[in-house]
C-alpha cells in the first residue's frame, strides 16, 4: 500500500479466467487464472471532491465496480478521461475492468496508456502482460513481466507468470529460473513446484520433475494428488 497526496492507493487481488496455465495431466495447455492487480482509490481529504473533477468519476467508478456494476464503472472512467486526459489511475482502473468483461485488446490499450502517465506503475506492466498472454503474444508478456520486475525485484507472481509465459511460448528451460526465483522468496508457492515440474519434463528431466510433482502433493495440490494417483503418473509414483 502507498499513499499520495490526499489519496490512498490500496491493491486489491481479483481472480479471472484470463491466463496460461499448466496440467500435469497430459502436459497440455489450458486456461487458467490468474492474479491480477486492481488499484482502488478512497479520497482523504477532507474537502469532497465534486462531481466536476476527474478524481471523483474514478472514485465512483471504483465504488460501482465493487457493486458488480462494471460498465457504470467503465462509463464513469471515460468522464474522468475526458476531464482529466493525464489521469493515469482512471486508465488503469478501466484497463482492470475491460478485462474483467473479456475485453483484453481494450485492457492492454488503457493499461499503455496508464503506463504513459505512470512510468514506474509495476502492477500496470503486470496486469497488461497477463491480458497480452490470454491473447497469445507470450513474447509481449515477457518482456512486460521482465519490466515490472525491474521496477519490483520482489514481485512474486510476476515472476510465476514469467515463468508461464517462458512456457507458454514452448521455452521451458527458460522457464525454470523464474520458477526458481518464486519458490527461493516463497517455498509455500504450490503451483510452482507443478509447473516447474511439468518444464522439467519436458526438457527430459523426469527425476527433477517427479520429485517436483510430489513436493506439490506434499503441500496441499489436490489438481497433481489426482494425476499422481492416476494411470497417467505412474512412472513418478515408481521413483
Amino acid at each position: 500500500m502507498s499513499s499520495r497526496w490526499c489519496l490512498l492507493k490500496s491493491r486489491r487481488i481479483a481472480a479471472f479466467a484470463a491466463a496460461l496455465s499448466l496440467s500435469p495431466f497430459g502436459h497440455s495447455l489450458t486456461i487458467g487464472t490468474v492474479a491480477v492487480v486492481s488499484t482502488a482509490f478512497e479520497v482523504l481529504s477532507p474537502l469532497k471532491a465534486t462531481a466536476q473533477t476527474s478524481e471523483f468519476y474514478v472514485k465512483r467508478g471504483i465504488d460501482k465496480a465493487k457493486r458488480g456494476d462494471i460498465r457504470g464503472a467503465i462509463a464513469d472512467y471515460k468522464k474522468a478521461i475526458e476531464l482529466n486526459p493525464k489521469n493515469a489511475d482512471a486508465y488503469y482502473n478501466r484497463a482492470y475492468d475491460k478485462a474483467a468483461i473479456g475485453d483484453f485488446q481494450g485492457s492492454i490499450d488503457d493499461y499503455t496508456k496508464a503506463i504513459k502517465y505512470s512510468p514506474r506503475d509495476a502492477d500496470a506492466y503486470y496486469n497488461r502482460a497477463n491480458s497480452k498472454k490470454t491473447l497469445g503474444d507470450f513474447q509481449g508478456s515477457i518482456d512486460d513481466y521482465l519490466q515490472a520486475l525491474k521496477i519490483n525485484s520482489k514481485y512474486l507472481d510476476a515472476y510465476y507468470q514469467l515463468g508461464n509465459a517462458f512456457s507458454g511460448k514452448g521455452d521451458f528451460e527458460a522457464s525454470l529460473e523464474p520458477y526458481d526465483k518464486v519458490l527461493k522468496i516463497d517455498p509455500e508457492y504450490i503451483k510452482a513446484y507443478t509447473n516447474r515440474g511439468i518444464s522439467k519434463q519436458k526438457i527430459g528431466d523426469k527425476e527433477g520433475a517427479c520429485e517436483d510433482y510430489k513436493i506439490a502433493v506434499s503441500k496441499g495440490d489436490a489438481s497433481t494428488s489426482e494425476w499422481l494417483d492416476s494411470s497417467g503418473g505412474a512412472w513418478c509414483r515408481g521413483m
